[in-house]
């Protein structure tokens, strides 16, 4: 593939299982301390827009890179996330979690010869609809072709 894909990758538009996410006052007590914020707020912290995207996928990282065909030990990275957060996540709600890969783009480099960015949407909802659409773009070495 190129920069500019010929076809659509396989992997475009799997979806990984749902999952759940809800967030306890003592857990964002806990990100709260290792993160150095102040320790309480009326809303969870807002880096749980980002930690429940991981938090609640219906997979595990090991399941999510055998998906994307790739081992623990491949040296896959976290390469970014672009996130919309339409309003604060609650402590004590019942969200779920959806997650699809929407692009794979093949890239060349120096210090990796052949690497693919892994774009995967993760949304969190709650019954009254779409909290938090983040998107995590993965870094995954590939053998040189």
């Amino acid at each position: 593939m190129s920069g500019t894909q010929e076809a659509i990758h396989p992997l475009v538009g799997r979806r990984l299982p749902d999952g759940a996410l809800r967030i306890e006052r003592y857990e964002d007590w806990l990100t709260r301390d290792a993160i150095g914020a102040p320790t309480s707020g009326q809303h969870p912290h807002p880096a749980w827009a980002l930690l429940g995207t991981f938090r609640g996928m219906g997979a595990d990282l090991v399941e999510l890179f055998d998906v994307m065909d790739a081992a623990q030990d491949d040296g896959v990275l976290f390469g970014e996330a672009s996130i919309v957060q339409t309003a604060h996540l609650e402590f004590d709600r019942d969200y779920v979690v959806t997650s699809e890969i929407r692009d794979v783009r093949r890239r060349r480099g120096s210090k990796v010869p052949v690497f693919d960015l892994v774009d995967c949407l993760v949304t969190i909802e709650d019954a009254d609809g779409q909290v938090v659409r983040c998107t995590n773009t993965f870094v995954v070495p590939r053998r040189s072709e």
